[in-house]
């Protein structure tokens, strides 16, 4: 069984840089990023500041206030609210509603990439104008699933032009709006599996491989140990991008609901010298080689100061099995930043990549095969 599962993530900045969380985005249909997002578009669109949504509420009851909240405010959507009292919101996010036409989901559901496995809170989704799907938190009604698919009304759909994707992120103080937008194409239809001809969604989680007496060997860690490398100087560093799911990691006290934001930073702009953004991972290499770095887990140990060990995760978190089928899966790495990535057991890299996202370009989840035969019985936990 696996023991522990520790996510670290790198955001490498320079000064002035601001920061932001950001939490996936709509798969089905087709997004297209702005000129400022083309590799990734899960950013939020805006925030509200407003404490009083949620009353009295606890974290977990959040949605409830916010719920109440409408109903006293007389507020009967979400997009009412977020037009009403959003300021500065993007009406598109980091998508771009000018992008190429894209076919109406043909069996009837929209996707997201993470939403089963992310924040509380209200999410609904508009075509033209008409709303095709709303519930007051979408991460409890699609528990684990990823992707997350999400029934609409396909007729409505298909007579529309646009598709509007709205989220109201409900796990930090000022809250996080998120927008996803997509040019429809009504004519056509994109087939993802089996006709939703009733409209519920049914909840599948991502497999786990059940412990047997040839996988229950005890592992004391599993590392991934992922940098994300974003930009240079003036542009949004966009935090939080997923997390390992198989092997499931568990959260520490802060991190519950969600654990894919950042393990810390490191401000070092000279590692990416003079590339431009999609060379960046290649000037990494170039330097991880230059001072004689031989893996991103000695870049970080060596190089990162204030770097919590296992991110939002825990050591002694719950045994977990050894996937049997040779594959880990991150739920969005192939949908996020370039940047290099790898995998640890104890004191082994298991598997390691220059460039990830590009490695696993379009998984959701990303399936990163490793060495299996080189998980062992217990050994030294990571340090």
């Amino acid at each position: 069984m696996l023991q522990q599962l520790a996510l670290a993530a790198i955001i490498f900045q320079a000064t002035t840089i601001s920061q932001a969380s950001g939490h996936g985005n709509i798969i089905v249909p087709k997004l297209t990023g702005d000129s400022d997002h083309e590799y990734y578009v899960g950013s939020p669109a805006g925030i509200i500041k407003m404490d009083e949504l949620v009353g009295d509420k606890t974290y977990g009851e959040f949605y409830l206030g916010v719920d109440d909240w409408f109903t006293k405010n007389k507020i009967a959507s979400l997009k009412q609210y977020i037009t009403t009292y959003g300021t500065d919101i993007d009406k598109c996010g980091s998508t771009d509603m000018a992008g190429t036409p894209q076919p109406v989901p043909s069996d009837g559901y929209a996707q997201h990439d993470t939403l089963g496995t992310s924040h509380p809170g209200p999410c609904e989704i508009w075509c033209d104008d008409t709303r095709v799907f709303h519930d007051t938190n979408c991460a409890g009604k699609f528990a684990g699933q990823v992707p997350t698919k999400i029934p609409i009304d396909v007729s409505v759909c298909q007579a529309s032009s646009e598709f509007i994707f709205y989220w109201l992120a409900l796990h930090v103080k000022p809250w996080q709006v998120y927008i996803n937008c997509a040019l429809l194409d009504g004519k056509k239809a994109a087939s993802s599996g089996s006709t939703n001809s009733t409209s519920p969604a049914t909840t599948t989680t991502a497999p786990v491989a059940a412990p047997t007496e040839a996988n229950i060997a005890m592992l004391k860690q599993v590392a991934l140990v992922a940098a994300l490398v974003t930009q240079a100087a003036n542009l949004p560093t966009v935090f939080g991008h997923g997390n390992i799911i198989v092997p499931p990691p568990t959260g520490d006290s802060d991190h519950v609901y969600y654990f894919g934001g950042p393990a810390g930073t490191i401000d070092m702009p000279e590692i990416i010298g003079d590339a431009s953004y999609g060379d960046y991972y290649e000037a990494v290499d170039e330097w991880f080689t230059k001072n004689g770095i031989s893996s991103l887990k000695e870049y970080i140990t060596t190089y990162g100061t204030n770097i919590s060990e296992c991110g939002n995760t825990l050591k002694d978190g719950t045994a977990e099995a050894i996937p049997s089928d040779g594959y880990a899966e991150h739920d969005t790495l192939g949908n996020s930043h370039p940047g290099p990535c790898e995998i640890w057991c104890d004191d082994t890299r298991v598997f390691n990549n220059t460039n990830c996202v590009t490695e696993f370009s379009g998984q959701s989840p990303a399936k990163i095969p490793i060495d299996t035969s080189k998980v062992g019985s217990p050994a030294s936990i990571l340090h």
